[in-house]
């Protein structure tokens, strides 16, 4: 069976950085094509959020590795494509990135770096041979917001052990958020001397990455209940956590 182009569009949200969403809903106008999506989503400017979306076809279709999906916005500009010919426009290549293999039912989206003109309508369309659908009924309305109250989530410092002086140990920082837009600086301030730093990323399967900073010192009692610091720069602005080290005596 095959179903023309309805110019049906869809979107959905699910872990991001600083991002919020309401209503998940499903939809399925032709019986065995439905989508999960959320209504609204908001980001703040300049960071990014990570959209998870899932679809059905009708039973009697298998979707094969060369299925295509595509993003719109406004159900005009392609922002977003998966196995396609199809471009998107200039102003969201690099930023908008269909994570989601389409072949699983995964229409999955990331936008990084959210400028004020991402905020608008988004709808999904897919395509498998003689198998084309649009979900139209299904929109998602971005909002893009100022950072008018800074950044909502500090960095996560682990683990939290209680240190013994002349003993070498190694704490990580992570930086909120698991969007792979640009890398934040990390920063470790502290009394504590002689230490080594390493930053480095970890990449998920769902297209997502986090960022990490590990310091390495040998603590002693003179550095119990000293202040250890770890700050991270966004390119919007930055965030910190401390921790109090608690050092035992040999």
């Amino acid at each position: 069976m095959t179903y023309g182009f309805l110019l049906r569009k869809c979107i959905v949200v699910a872990f991001s950085m600083f991002w919020t969403e309401t209503d998940s809903q499903g939809v399925s106008q032709i019986p065995g094509f439905s989508l999960r999506a959320p209504r609204r989503v908001t980001v703040q400017r300049g960071l990014c959020v990570h959209i998870r979306c899932s679809f059905t076809v009708p039973s009697i279709n298998t979707l094969s590795q060369n299925s295509e999906g595509m993003w719109l916005k406004d159900e005009g500009d392609i922002v977003a494509t998966k196995n396609s010919n199809e471009d998107s426009t200039s102003n969201t290549r690099g930023r908008f990135f269909l994570t989601g293999d389409v072949w699983k039912g995964d229409c999955s989206l990331r936008i990084s770096d959210a400028r004020f003109d991402d905020a608008g309508s988004y709808t999904f369309q897919m395509e498998d041979g003689g198998v084309q659908y649009s979900f139209t009924d299904v929109r998602i309305t971005v909002r893009v917001t100022k950072l008018t109250q800074g950044l909502t989530e500090t960095p996560i410092i682990s683990p939290m052990p209680t240190l013994v002086a002349g003993e070498n140990v190694t704490l990580t920082c992570t930086s909120p958020g698991r969007c792979a837009g640009r890398t934040p600086q990390i920063t470790w301030k502290g009394r504590i001397t002689k230490t080594v730093t390493q930053r480095y990323s970890v990449d998920y399967e769902d297209g997502t990455r986090s960022y990490h900073s590990n310091i390495t010192f040998t603590p002693s009692t003179e550095d119990d209940q000293s202040m250890l610091t770890c700050r991270v720069m966004l390119a919007v602005g930055s965030t910190n956590e401390s921790i109090v080290l608690e050092v035992e005596g040999w």
